[in-house]
C-alpha cells in the first residue's frame, strides 16, 4: 500500500463532489487503502462485506419464488 498518500483531513460535501465524498468516506472509515498501482484501491474487508451481503440476501430471498437461473450464484 502506498504510504505517501495522506489520510482524509476533511470530508468533501456530498453536494459539492459525490465521487470525492464517497472516496473520503471509505478512506476515513478505513475500508479501503490506496494501492501502489495508480488508480487502484484495496478493499480491506472485501470478502467479509461480500459474505455478509450474500448471507443476508439468501435469508431474505429464501421464501420468495424464483425463476430458474442460467448460472449458479452461491460461493
Amino acid at each position: 500500500m502506498a504510504k505517501d498518500k495522506k489520510r482524509v483531513e476533511a470530508i468533501t460535501s456530498m453536494e459539492e463532489d459525490f465521487t470525492k465524498w464517497y472516496t473520503d468516506i471509505c478512506l476515513k472509515a478505513e475500508m479501503v487503502d490506496y494501492a501502489s498501482v495508480k488508480g487502484f484501491m484495496i478493499m480491506r474487508y472485501g470478502y467479509a462485506i461480500w459474505r455478509t451481503w450474500w448471507t443476508s440476501w439468501t435469508v431474505c430471498s429464501k421464501d420468495r419464488p424464483r425463476e430458474r437461473s442460467h448460472a449458479r450464484a452461491d460461493p
